[in-house]
């Protein structure tokens, strides 16, 4: 097959002017045709050079990567936001067992029997170990002569 493609470019071996003239006509066409490819491939049209394919995706890129930039702050913002306000609610919460505590405390000291007693130490002691769970700092319940 690469002969037969070859013997087209090859001057015929006979003097005939008719197989001079269609040898003539295929070198004309394959050196036509390799000017028309070599012209396209160094053209605009042709194929990209590396500055140009930088140039195109940095174009198409600089928007969506500067898009992207400004996610990732509003992103770094909401993170900031969320951790705030999972301490502000472990803050409140803290709060209110510091409170349930202490007046779990005050009734325990109250109280006039034994089982109700253990009720409420029981209690003071379930949300002391909630508090501690939830802050990571351990919460004394005061003594009765300090209510």
């Amino acid at each position: 097959m690469i002969k037969d493609v070859l013997d087209l470019f090859r001057p015929p071996d006979n003097a005939d002017a008719r197989a001079v003239r269609r040898w003539r006509s295929n070198v004309a066409s394959g050196l036509m045709f390799g000017f028309v490819v070599g012209a396209w491939a160094l053209s605009d049209w042709g194929f990209a050079r590396a500055g140009d394919v930088e140039k195109k995706v940095e174009q198409a890129v600089g928007p969506v990567r500067s898009e992207i930039e400004g996610l990732k702050g509003e992103q770094r913002q909401q993170r900031a936001l969320i951790e705030e306000t999972r301490l502000l609610a472990i803050e409140n919460q803290a709060a209110d067992y510091e409170g349930k505590i202490v007046d779990f405390k005050t009734r325990q000291c109250k109280a006039s029997k034994d089982e109700a007693a253990a009720t409420w130490r029981t209690l003071v002691l379930d949300y002391q170990n909630r508090y501690l769970k939830l802050t990571g700092r351990n919460f004394p319940a005061p003594s009765c002569a300090d209510l």
